[in-house]
């Protein structure tokens, strides 16, 4: 008999599951087999519940009942691929069958989450696929919210962003995102914003950012350097939006800002390029662990073809976050502008 301590990970999973099933030409025999498998598992003896799993196959093998539960025993076991396995042949078996469904899309989850630090195309194919499982808003609502969330931050970072708009716009119509995750509702509006910014489809964007702006109504350190990032990717030709990001970091900081607006218009307008720069470095001022900003102004000095000023920014880049996931491109970044600095002195 093994012990309970061994199954913990089910009970917690599981401890509220009782197996219900749709198949209806199941002899009674076979399904009290399996009723009788899952009590031995509550009780911790996985032993007889295997018994008891495989007296109800041979009653009848295509009863799903028996692989949904091979798979929690396989779970307590932390045999989670030949659990997913058995939920699969369960699903195939009864398709109706919820519970198989929602340990199945537990377990996928759970590889998604896995296979994000090694390969994010996959991470995001998996997260895709349980999102698609029948019923799994209502079976996993949480969980569902969560990887419509994720899915969103993938594509972006894989650079897909209109399907990366698609799952930000599905997290914000999700019920209760505004309230249940606070913590992410706001800068969504910001990723949009990000998004439209690299399709080239600057008034949404701006759209986006102007609600960013209004749900954050006191400008922290942080969403200022969130506003200056946004100006960076959106880049010269949306002045309205600079605008509103320099008037908003202004009222903040109590600067002077009665000017006429057309003023401030052309010199934005004219002054675009030296303007970026002092907000990229309020940026790094204001929030000096943001990662990010230090790239954002070395790749800014690089289009502006400002060699030296690139490489003393990636230098303080590498120094300052030697331990980044990005260490290796900053690395090869750092090499390229080198030896663009050389072959300019020739």
């Amino acid at each position: 008999m093994l012990k309970k301590s061994s199954i913990s990970l089910l009970i917690m999973l599981l401890i509220s599951s009782f197996l219900t099933f749709a198949q209806s030409d199941v002899p009674k025999k076979a399904i009290n087999l399996v009723e009788k498998a899952n009590d031995f598992i509550a009780q911790g003896d996985l032993e007889k519940a295997m018994d008891r799993l495989e007296k109800a196959r041979e009653v009848y093998p295509d009863y799903a009942g028996i692989y949904a539960t091979y798979g929690k025993i396989s779970v307590s076991q932390n045999k989670m691929i030949e659990a997913r396995e058995y939920f699969q042949k369960a699903m195939k078996l009864d398709p109706k069958l919820q519970e198989a469904r929602r340990f199945y899309a537990q377990l996928r989850a759970r590889e998604g989450q896995q296979a994000i630090q090694t390969d994010m195309k996959e991470a995001l194919e998996i997260f895709k696929e349980v999102l698609e499982l029948e019923d799994i808003q209502q079976m996993l609502p949480n969980t569902y919210t969560q990887l419509v969330y994720t899915a969103g931050r993938l594509a972006q970072q894989l650079n897909r962003f209109e399907e990366s708009n698609g799952f930000f716009e599905q997290f914000l119509s999700l019920p209760d995102v505004e309230t249940q995750y606070a913590q992410f509702y706001a800068p969504t509006f910001f990723s949009i914003a990000i998004n439209h910014a690299q399709l080239k489809n600057y008034q949404k964007s701006n759209e986006s950012i102007k609600k960013f702006l209004e749900l954050n109504p006191t400008v922290t350190d942080q969403n200022k350097a969130l506003v200056a990032r946004a100006n960076y990717y959106i880049g010269s030709n949306n002045f309205e939006l600079l605008e509103a990001a320099c008037e908003k970091i202004q009222q903040d900081q109590s600067i002077e800002k009665n000017k006429e607006k057309n003023e401030k218009m052309a010199a934005l307008a004219s002054e675009y390029e030296d303007r970026i720069v002092p907000y990229l470095k309020k940026a790094i001022e204001l929030d000096p662990n943001f990662e990010d900003n230090y790239k954002f102004l070395g790749n800014f000095y690089a289009r502006q073809l400002k060699t030296d000023a690139a490489i003393e920014q990636y230098e303080r880049l590498i120094e300052k976050f030697p331990g980044s996931n990005n260490i290796d491109t900053y690395q090869k970044i750092l090499e390229t502008l080198k030896k663009t600095k050389e072959s300019q002195k020739k």
